[in-house]
């Protein structure tokens, strides 16, 4: 991913997405390359020795014993052997540091002349050479080259090789920002994720409040005798900022919140029916005897009653508050959804659009398509028609349109029966 070397992280990704690895070209305002994951996914950054455009990130996993090596290039569209034997060259020593690790090197590696389904080097857009250090890198690393489909015009520029081909699930194109197709790749591993971070929570609900104002009239009369216009404003602000943090922790109450991802229909009693299921389980697969299997269903069972109970109890709650927002409903309502909102990518002509206009128009072709044209030139005759004239209204109507303005403007029904005269008008 290419970013300028001026722009920072906030400026360029979203608020949930971090540079886990980043290399800008020193002297240029653009270009470089970029590994970005989600900002709760624990990676770190591998330094790499090389003058190649080129970054690596170690993800640990929780399918596999070692982290994964995940590898980002860029080769330019040039001629030069040296740049492609120093990428070989950093390469192989990224895959002997880190040895029976799952690969990934992915990036746009402008080698077109490639045909990966034989290995073999068939077009002469740059030099063979080039091609071929590619060809043996990935066959000493034991990695596959996976993208089979042309990601720019008719030709394969960016790649995906992994050591690890069974993982892969999926690959395939995506509409581009640019003259290159987006490659999806989707494979089957779950990345660790960092623990939140405990913070400390004051309950201001229970706060004693008036024991709060007199030790702040207290505390801040005796900080108005002792300040002056001498002091320093820094050592000023920090007298009063450590009466009013003392006045606070003495008189409101405080929790730390918990590293663990915890419903809020489970309260204590949930939680702790959670944990003698738990324990229940554990002795029972130790022992393997029928009353310990006898009571973890028991105590499974239990758990489940009060889970749903709970559950119940929590949902009422929400529906019957009356005089309140349903922000709380809707939001728990959204939370719950499997689908993704809105109208998924479509695909027309081999392509993915996902532009609400694109989607519109392949839409409004798959509706019309079901239509066709009737042909004009065999229409059958229905004889004279009985509407009056040319008219395409019924008879009432054209009718009506001649009465007189006398006739129309009546107050009442009673008036209008006597104004219109039954021979005229026999309806």
């Amino acid at each position: 991913m290419a970013q300028l070397n001026h722009l920072r992280e906030r400026e360029v990704l979203p608020d949930n997405y971090v540079f886990a690895a980043r290399k800008d070209r020193p002297h240029s305002s653009h270009g470089g390359v970029a590994i970005i994951t989600k900002a709760n996914i624990d990676v770190s950054e591998i330094v790499l020795d090389t003058p190649t455009e080129m970054v690596a990130a170690s993800i640990p996993s929780k399918d596999n014993s070692k982290p994964i090596i995940v590898c980002s290039i860029y080769r330019p569209t040039n001629n030069d052997v040296d740049y492609t034997n120093k990428m070989c060259a950093t390469l192989r020593e990224l895959h002997r540091n880190h040895l029976d690790h799952t690969l990934w090197i992915g990036g746009d590696a402008n080698i077109p002349d490639i045909n990966w389904a034989c290995d073999s080097v068939e077009g002469h857009n740059y030099p063979t050479t080039i091609s071929q250090q590619f060809i043996d890198i990935f066959s000493d690393l034991g990695c596959q080259q996976v993208i089979d489909f042309p990601t720019r015009g008719s030709n394969i520029l960016d790649i995906f090789a992994t050591n690890r081909p069974s993982l892969l699930n999926k690959a395939r194109p995506l509409p581009g920002l640019s003259d290159h197709d987006i490659v999806l790749i989707d494979i089957n591993t779950t990345p660790h994720r960092r623990r939140p971070v405990r913070r400390l929570v004051y309950l201001w609900a229970k706060a004693d409040t008036e024991a709060i104002s007199s030790d702040l009239a207290e505390n801040l009369a005796k900080f108005q005798q002792h300040a002056n216009n001498n002091a320093p404003v820094d050592v000023m602000w920090n007298d009063f900022k450590k009466i009013c943090t003392h006045s606070i922790n003495a008189h409101v109450p405080s929790k730390f919140t918990s590293c663990r991802f915890n419903q809020p229909l489970c309260d204590r009693n949930i939680r702790r029916l959670s944990r003698r299921k738990r324990r229940a389980h554990r002795r029972a697969r130790i022992t393997n005897t029928q009353n310990d299997w006898r009571k973890y269903r028991e105590a499974q069972s239990t758990n489940r009653k009060e889970c749903r109970k709970s559950y119940l109890k929590y949902i009422n709650n929400m529906l019957g508050e009356e005089g309140h927002s349903n922000k709380k409903l809707y939001s728990y309502i959204q939370s719950k959804r499997c689908d993704s909102s809105g109208v998924s990518p479509l695909r027309n002509e081999g392509l993915l659009h996902s532009s609400p206009k694109e989607k519109a128009e392949i839409l409004n072709q798959q509706f019309s398509s079901v239509f066709h044209m009737e042909s004009l030139s065999n229409l059958p005759d229905l004889g004279q028609s009985t509407y009056p004239g040319d008219s395409f209204f019924p008879a009432g109507v054209v009718i009506w349109n001649s009465l007189s303005p006398a006739i129309v403007t009546a107050d009442s029904l009673e008036a209008f029966k006597a104004r219109i005269s039954p021979r005229s008008y026999p309806f």
